[in-house]
């Protein structure tokens, strides 16, 4: 099993790259897309990580949020925020009853576990690192009395999580559309375990078309041939817009059964990255990694340790590492300082087109706007002693742009 640095990974990624589009090249609208058989897109997983700080991790929901949240629920105090009790300048008071809250809760959660499900740590009274999966699946389990034991009150908890976030995104997902956005092709399928809409936001925010499965009953099959030639988001455990989350043991081994084959397919015969993913030993991701005979096109797990021993991958998913001769362990750091090299060694930028000319980006969106089928008596409110119609309003915020746009460059 070969560690392989970051440089080394992204180098071996480019091999990947489509040509680029040809901006003057008009598409035969009936003729599918087309793939070198030799440079299959890449199939990416996401993970919790790679939607961190924004979202927590499964270790933070673990040790901190959930016990918080629950006991905000339970002492009905839904406006208390995290800064209650867990940033430095919070009141000890609140940060010692939340601890002591975790504490009890994971005591009793435990009562409640089948037999060696997860162990406690003596000192700190949570879950120790080895059992924190198990301990998560449990608290959402209906069998956790006090826990998240209705798909209600799951949903409740990932709603409060994504509110709040608000509409904030953070980098990995920023310039992961990005580089979407300017290599189309590059990537032709998303698999993410996250129930939170930070992709859809960032690829709606650089206009990358996209469809979604998110329902893990009925996946539709990831394949590369779909005509309209946008990117396939696969939420295998569901998403926080579904009713149906997996996040208990039976659930998940259940939609395992109905969707490893697929994806085995699909990761056998593509190059595979995997970013922000610790594997869960029975979902359908794992299972399917587990299960595959091969990776034509190489397994590449990327994780914040230097090394796999030290790293937070599940013993499932280092067992897939160390069994195969073309997987890898990189140790590349956090997800939003990979994505930044990577959108970097591909692009020749630091920054994406949106914030590097932001007018140009706002003057290409108008562009798009075509308002010839509104009739010439629709006005808009006056403004101070105007009174444009919509159409002259849009070509008059145009020009004015493309002014503001010289004089800052």
């Amino acid at each position: 099993m070969p560690t392989m640095n970051a440089d080394n990974l992204i180098t071996a990624l480019e091999h990947f790259l489509p040509p680029r589009p040809d901006p003057d090249a008009r598409p035969d609208p009936n003729e599918l897309p087309k793939h070198d058989p030799h440079r299959p897109p890449i199939a990416l997983v996401l993970g919790s990580g790679f939607s961190a700080p924004l979202i927590p991790t499964t270790r933070q929901i673990v040790d901190h949020d959930l016990p918080w949240w629950l006991r905000c629920n339970d002492r009905n105090e839904p406006n208390l925020t995290r800064a209650d009790f867990a940033d430095e300048n919070a009141q000890k008071d609140q940060q010692d009853a939340t601890a002591d809250y975790a504490r009890a809760f994971w005591k009793d959660a435990l009562a409640t576990a089948p037999e060696s499900a997860f162990t406690l740590d003596q000192e700190t009274g949570l879950p120790t690192p080895e059992t924190r999966g198990n301990a998560y699946r449990h608290a959402l389990s209906p069998h956790c009395i006090r826990g998240l034991n209705t798909p209600d009150r799951v949903r409740r908890y990932f709603a409060a999580l994504v509110k709040r976030v608000d509409n904030r995104l953070n980098a990995a997902h920023l310039y992961l559309a990005a580089l979407l956005a300017e290599r189309p092709g590059f990537i032709r399928t998303i698999f993410t375990t996250n129930f939170d809409p930070l992709l859809q936001r960032a690829l709606q925010l650089f206009n990358v078309p996209y469809f979604v499965s998110n329902t893990p009953d009925t996946l539709q099959r990831p394949d590369d041939h779909d005509p309209t030639d946008a990117l396939h988001l696969v939420y295998a455990h569901g998403s926080i817009y579904r009713y149906l989350l997996a996040n208990d043991e039976p659930t998940i081994e259940e939609f395992a059964s109905r969707n490893r084959s697929d994806f085995k397919a699909y990761f056998e015969s593509h190059p595979v990255l995997i970013l922000g993913y610790s594997g869960w030993d029975s979902d359908a991701i794992t299972s399917a990694l587990k299960e595959a005979s091969t990776f034509r096109h190489n397994l590449y797990w990327g994780d914040l340790a230097d090394t796999l021993q030290s790293s937070s991958l599940s013993p499932t998913a280092r067992n897939i590492i160390s069994h195969h001769n073309n997987a890898s362990y990189v140790p590349t750091g956090s997800a939003d300082n990979f994505m930044v090299r990577l959108y970097h060694r591909i692009t020749g930028n630091s920054l994406p087109d949106y914030f590097r000319e932001p007018i140009k980006s706002v003057l290409t969106d108008l562009n798009r706007c075509d308002l010839k089928g509104i009739t010439r008596f629709a006005r808009i409110p006056r403004c101070s002693v105007y009174g444009y119609s919509i159409r002259r309003a849009l070509l008059c915020l145009g020009t004015r742009l493309q002014r503001l746009r010289c004089l800052f460059l």
